[in-house]
Order: C-alpha cells, then structure tokens, then sequence
C-alpha cells in the first residue's frame, strides 16, 4: 500500500513517462525516476518470502564507464545516461549447509532508447562461449517461461552433485529501454575461507524466486513507465458484472483474475504467472511476458554444459502484446485486445463503458 501510495502522489505531480507508441514526448526529470525506482519499483524486504533488501539508486554515463571500447556493438553514441537500481536480496534462514546465505543480486538498466537497452542487455551476457558483441548465454529463463522480449540465462543443473564453479545462476532480460540482471548466488561450503570452493548447484526453487524478482521489477517498472496513475479509468462490463479498466480503448488495460472470475473461470496466481482454464483449455499470463499462452504448452531443459536453464517447447498457441503483462502489487493486468483475442471475444466501446463480448 505505501508503495501504491508513493507512485500515485508522484505521478499526480505532473510526473509523465511515455512508453513506446504511448510516448514520444516529455521524458521524466531523472532525480524523480529515482526515486520511483528506489520506492516503488524495488522489491521490499520479505516481497520475497524471507529475503531481506538492500536497495542503491543511481546513474551512470556509459561512456565514462568504457562501453564505447567495446568492439562489435553497433551503438556510436554512448555518452548517455542510465538510471540505475541494484539491490541485494539476502536469506540467511535455511538451515541448510551451502544455502545460508541464499543471494539474489539485481540490477536493472533504464537507457534512452531501446536499441541502447538492448545491447547493454546482450553484453550483460558475456562469456567465453561466444565472442563480444553476441549472446554469451543461451536464450531461455529458470522456469522456461517467456520474460520481456529477449532473456538469456544462465545455471547449473539442479541434480548436479556439489562441485567448484557451479554456485552461481545468471538471467538477463531485454524489454523495450529495461535491461535487466538477476543473479542467484551460495556462498561455498564450508563458507566463505573455504581452501575449496565447491558449491552446491542452485536449487530449483530459488531459480523460481530469483526469476519471480525479475517478472515483479519488470512489471514494476513499466507501469511506472505508461504512466499507470494518470491513465483515465474506464467502467468495464464482464457478464454483468461492473469492473474498473485503465487507459482508452487503443491501450486499454483489465484485471486479469476479476474479469476471468466474471467470465466463470476458475483459475489462480501460481508465483509469477496467473493460469485458468476457459473453454477447455489452459490460458497463462506470464508476468512481465509480452504474450498470453493458450492451450497446453512445455518446456525442455537445455542439458548443453549440465545446464538447468529451460525454454518453451511448444505451445498450442500464443497472443502477442504490445506491453508486458503488469502487476501492481495486488492485480495482475493485461491489454484488453490481447486477453480477448486469447479468449476467442470481442471488446466494444461505448462513451465511458467498455464491454468484453462475444464475437
């Protein structure tokens, strides 16, 4: 709620930051984008069962920091500014040997422009197995689900035995002028003065929590970006039953989980995606993915290098969106066109009202 509060009073200050086609114009003064991303967009403490947080706020002139060394990148003007957020979600309570402390490092990258964001994305995922300049990581995610545009990652297989080298998992996303970093990390057994560092690999549940930092702050984020507080709302007509929408009819936003409960459907928030079923079949929407998945779908495990990372399989069927799947800490929102295309319905307009109908 104070988080609510604090995006509504700077937003209702005259605070506009238009994103993509919803944008072209006045860009928000950076001191305030700051202090959006330190009070509301950053994860608090225990947002994460059991993680504490620790949160800096900052910018960054890319040039000053030797980005235009870097060979093969195609940007020429890299004297630009990036606001920054890094924190640092510690659990200290497991237990369990080689899992306290359990970190999640995240920093995400706010850049002018998207192409910008995108190669400071791709060079976040710099290794040995790719030269500069490409993806160093496989695409993919922890839990094989789409996030923003693009995700790369990074871990070892869950199953591995304890070994050197392998306490540390890595996921980086590109959406729009977001770059975003998350990194899961154990300490060695035996600690930190460990004469050999061998690790446990990252357990598949703090894969899900580090990944679920990242749908949230993506999410987070771009509501902070559309201007979410300033948008008109709009009476929304499901079934009957009366509900609030956000934006106009070409960007119109609903709450996902109260328009399927009008709809009848029976569905529920696991983690970082909402699923139900309508119709007879599975309808998903990832958080901070740009499309809603229907029917049946899987995911494979990329064994290359006794990698844990996943990616989509195959799936019956999938709508694309313009924005990412939204959260704002209580409901989760999509593009009105986007959830009545995957629903097989029809959105009509009239005055103030919006109807969800049949086709």
């Amino acid at each position: 709620m104070r988080q609510l509060k604090t995006l509504m009073i700077l937003m209702l200050t005259g605070v506009i930051f238009l994103w993509g086609n919803l944008s072209e114009g006045q860009k928000m003064d950076e001191e305030r984008m700051m202090r959006l991303l330190k009070e509301f967009v950053a994860l608090e403490s225990n947002e994460l069962h059991g993680f504490g947080a620790k949160t800096i706020v900052d910018r960054t002139n890319l040039k000053a920091y030797g980005y235009d060394k870097i060979p093969n990148v195609p940007i020429k003007n890299w004297d630009v500014t990036s606001i920054d957020l890094y924190q640092r979600l510690t659990r200290t309570e497991t237990g369990m040997l080689g899992r306290d402390p359990t970190d999640i490092f995240i920093r995400v990258h706010l850049l002018p422009d998207r192409e910008i964001a995108y190669w400071v994305a791709v060079l976040a995922t710099t290794s040995q197995l790719a030269p500069v300049g490409q993806p160093g990581l496989p695409e993919g995610s922890w839990t094989g689900l789409p996030i923003g545009e693009k995700s790369w990652a990074s871990a070892p297989n869950p199953k591995e035995p304890p070994a050197p080298g392998i306490g540390t998992a890595n996921l980086v996303v590109w959406d729009g002028r977001l770059a975003l970093r998350v990194n899961v990390h154990y300490q060695p057994l035996g600690g930190p003065k460990a004469r050999t560092a061998i690790f446990l690999p990252i357990a598949e549940e703090d894969l899900e929590a580090g990944e679920l930092a990242a749908r949230i702050i993506l999410a987070k984020a771009t509501l902070v970006l559309i201007g979410w507080e300033q948008l008109p709302s709009l009476r929304l007509v499901v079934n009957g039953t009366s509900l609030r929408a956000k934006g106009s009819q070409g960007s119109l936003f609903v709450p996902v989980g109260l328009v399927m409960k009008a709809l009848g459907c029976e569905g529920e928030r696991k983690g970082g995606i909402w699923v139900g079923r309508w119709r007879g079949k599975k309808v998903t929407f990832p958080i901070g993915a740009r499309c809603v998945l229907v029917g049946d779908w899987s995911v494979e495990v990329l064994r290359k290098g006794r990698s844990g990372v996943k990616r989509m399989k195959g799936v019956e069927g999938k709508v694309g969106l313009k924005v990412p799947v939204l959260y704002d800490g209580r409901e989760i929102w999509v593009e009105g066109e986007g959830l009545a295309k995957a629903l097989g319905l029809k959105l009509e307009q009239k005055g103030q009202t919006i109807a969800l109908l049949p086709k």
